[in-house]
């Protein structure tokens, strides 16, 4: 059997283009510009240049199928320009687009053709300057620094070397007690002293040496007042507050280091019972000085009065008995616990407390009274024990008559009678408190 290749052929042709007409009608292609911007990669940039100029991104016109637009990322394309013959100066490269999706083809880019400057990388050695920023504390003096090395390279473009004066070096000296001897990274300046970027130090730290010696010292030292005398009795010293509470002395550093406060003149308290104010003057040992022109210092001594508690043992009084009734027999003795001013309280016997049982409204027999206790001013009762009394109360017996003399007993003498304890007055009394 004969092949004919002619018709096979025509056959295929006709099938494909058959099938690319169904495939268009299904998913066409469409023409357009997506809204991505893409950056441009400089490639090959030649030995001895660097590239000076911001170089901005592009955009694709693209050809693509429907279904494949969805899909497009910033990722899916790329834009390069190759330098390999590029000199310094500024030169018009065109731009090379590349595409990850076969099935999508760059028609154009926009824009095709880039700026460029390039320029040559230059070294040059210039002069190390450091700087001194503030002072060294108070007492302390700094030598003349040393930097080492005192030259470094600064290498780049040539417009931004040409640029540079001097590497320079901030040393701080707030705070610095001790020679400085540390490591510091110099940074490129121009002649108006500000830093240039991009641009090469070499190498890119210096040291630097700074001497730092004391001549004098200075320490924060108390204040402290001595106490003469005692006070009056009953009293007591609850605080010595001195202000300042501390100064700050100079001078040199082997006599302060014996030096741990100053005292200011002595304070009197014979037979105080009140507080005392007072400016005293400041004893400054010899070979020191106060930092500040304040010779005196203010002195608050508090005096307190001393508060102390004793016990009394003490008979009560019966108030508000009924002129009926008599007591039985003598309601016991409290003890109450009284605190106070211990002036007051050093003369304090049981005469000048008045212990109360108020029996008012009550009838015959033995009832439990709550004693009231008078004190006087600034003592405070403290405890009564025991807290209740007994007290017996019974009526006054009444005489009976007998044969002869009214009011006599046989044989003439007269008959025994009752006599009643008077009720008492009444005291004002203050609560146990």
């Amino acid at each position: 059997m004969r092949i004919n290749y002619g018709l096979a052929a025509l056959a295929l042709l006709l099938s494909t283009t058959l099938w690319v007409l169904v495939v268009n009608d299904q998913n066409p292609e469409r023409v357009d510009i997506p809204d991505i911007q893409i950056p441009i990669e400089i490639a090959k940039v030649p030995p001895g240049l660097v590239v000076m100029s911001n170089v901005d991104p592009v955009r694709f016109k693209i050809r693509a199928p429907k279904d494949r637009w969805s899909s497009l990322r910033g990722s899916s394309f790329r834009a390069s320009v190759d330098l390999s013959r590029s000199g310094p100066g500024i030169e018009a490269v065109t731009v090379v687009p590349e595409v990850s999706d076969s099935q999508v083809r760059v028609l154009e880019v926009i824009p095709s053709v880039v700026t460029v400057r390039l320029e040559e990388i230059q070294e040059r050695t210039v002069p190390v300057k450091a700087n001194l920023v503030g002072n060294v504390p108070f007492g302390y003096l700094y030598g003349a620094l040393k930097v080492e090395p005192d030259a470094v390279v600064v290498s780049g473009p040539a417009s931004l070397v040409q640029g540079v004066e001097a590497a320079s070096v901030d040393v701080r000296l707030e705070g610095i007690t001790v020679d400085i001897d540390s490591a510091f990274q110099p940074l490129p300046t121009d002649a108006s002293g500000a830093t240039v970027r991009s641009v090469r130090v070499t190498p890119q730290t210096v040291k630097v040496q700074v001497p730092v010696q004391q001549q004098v010292s200075y320490k924060q030292v108390g204040i402290r007042t001595p106490i003469t005398g005692t006070v009056a009795l009953g009293y007591w010293v609850e605080s010595v507050l001195v202000d300042p509470p501390t100064v700050t002395v100079v001078g040199d550093p082997k006599v302060l280091a014996g030096i741990n406060y100053l005292e200011t003149a002595a304070v009197n308290l014979s037979s105080a019972s009140s507080g005392i104010i007072q400016d005293l003057q400041l004893a400054v040992p010899q070979g020191i000085s106060l930092l500040q022109p304040q010779q005196t210092a203010r002195v608050r001594v508090n005096v307190s009065v001393l508060q102390t508690s004793q016990t009394v043992r003490v008979a009560p009084r019966v108030a508000n008995l009924d002129p009926a009734l008599r007591i039985a027999s003598p309601p016991q003795s409290v003890d109450v616990t009284l605190q106070g001013p211990a002036p007051i309280m050093q003369g304090l016997g049981g005469d000048a407390l008045a212990v109360t049982l108020d029996v008012v409204d009550l009838g015959e027999g033995v009832h439990e009274v709550k004693p009231r206790v008078q004190v006087p001013s600034a003592v405070n009762v403290v405890s009564v024990s025991p807290e209740s009394v007994n007290v017996a109360l019974a009526p006054i017996a009444t005489p009976t008559p007998t044969a002869g003399i009214s009011g006599t007993a046989a044989g003439g003498t007269p008959a025994p009678q009752d006599t009643p304890v008077p009720s008492g007055t009444a005291i004002p009394t203050v609560p146990i408190r």
